[in-house]
């Protein structure tokens, strides 16, 4: 029997507002907004409504530099699925760069056991989705279970 738990890296938002945009960072569970704001880095002007381009139905690029994505932003908590048994967990492990991964444990393990571990870094191409998605984290719970 292999037994194996997964983390998931992703970007900490605070009320849909990315923190920082550094490439290796990916986003992170929040409260169910109608659209995520991503602030980039670039200077803000007075025209912060001003739309740069449309990229719709996934994303809006606004000319103060901020990002509206319309699509792909539902997030599952974390949680034991009722299913396959398997506990999620979301763990910050870096306040500074606002960085937070997610734990994904099998049903049958003891506090002394050891497991392998696999990680999975979600790519998401930025404008769809997040690791936290209903269809990437099914998929996780899925495979920790068939791995248990």
């Amino acid at each position: 029997m292999v037994m194996s738990s997964l983390i998931t890296f992703s970007r900490l938002y605070t009320n849909g507002i990315a923190r920082s945009l550094t490439p290796l960072h990916f986003s992170t569970p929040r409260k169910k907004n109608k659209h995520l704001f991503v602030r980039s880095s670039l200077p803000m002007n007075s025209k912060t409504s001003e739309l740069a381009h449309d990229f719709s139905p996934f994303l809006r690029i606004y000319k103060d530099g901020h990002v509206e994505r319309l699509k792909g932003i539902e997030v599952v908590p974390p949680s034991l699925d009722p299913k396959t048994r398997v506990q999620s967990k979301d763990v910050v492990y870096s306040t500074e760069a606002n960085l937070s991964s997610r734990l994904y444990l099998p049903e049958n393990t003891t506090p002394t056991q050891k497991l392998p571990l696999l990680v999975y870094y979600h790519g998401g191409g930025f404008c769809v989705e997040t690791a936290f998605s209903p269809c990437y984290h099914n998929h996780v719970n899925n495979l920790v279970a068939e791995a248990n």
